[in-house]
């Protein structure tokens, strides 16, 4: 879904995809990407797609997921095309969520009792660097907690001249 913001600025491009792997898995992605127009939308459904496609693809990890994509994007599209993307794959069965994270935003799980878990960037930002490696981390989300995922277009709406910022949107997080 395009967005702008407060208008002044260029129009990005955000997305989400929840999709089904196996019986007992599930991908989740979110992202965010820079430009506007025809460009910035091909670019969403490129990542989107390519995600979809490596993730089908049995044995692959959400951060060998992440850097296919990222060689796919960065062959296929100009030096100015780039992309935030948090990538997880959820274990139906015991919780696990593996994940890798392209410079998009801190995602985090806040715990039943309110507690907040920041599940931090592994990698750099999606397709604007050749040969980008990202790293892989691993959570356990347990019954009754909530995977909190956003974009920057949260942390950036603004207020006058204040952003809203992550510490604030945190501080949101259901308790």
């Amino acid at each position: 879904m395009p967005t702008t913001g407060d208008g002044s600025g260029p129009c990005r491009w955000d997305f989400y995809d929840i999709f089904e792997l196996s019986n007992d898995h599930v991908g989740i992605t979110i992202g965010d990407v820079a430009g506007k127009g025809l460009d910035a939308a091909v670019l969403t459904s490129l990542v989107k797609n390519t995600i979809r496609a490596h993730a089908g693809e049995k044995g692959k990890t959400s951060a060998r997921i992440l850097a296919l994509t990222n060689d796919v994007v960065y062959r296929s599209t100009s030096t100015e095309a780039f992309t935030t993307v948090f990538f997880a794959i959820l274990d139906r069965r015991d919780g696990r969520l593996s994940y890798a994270n392209a410079g998009h935003t801190t995602a985090a799980i806040v715990g039943e009792d309110g507690s907040l878990s920041r599940l931090s960037a592994t990698g750099p930002i999606l397709g604007a660097f050749d040969n980008a490696e990202f790293g892989q981390s691993d959570a356990c989300l347990e019954t009754d907690e909530l995977l909190f995922l956003y974009t920057d277009g949260l942390t950036e709406a603004r207020r006058d001249r204040d952003q809203y910022g992550q510490e604030r949107v945190f501080a949101c997080c259901p308790r």
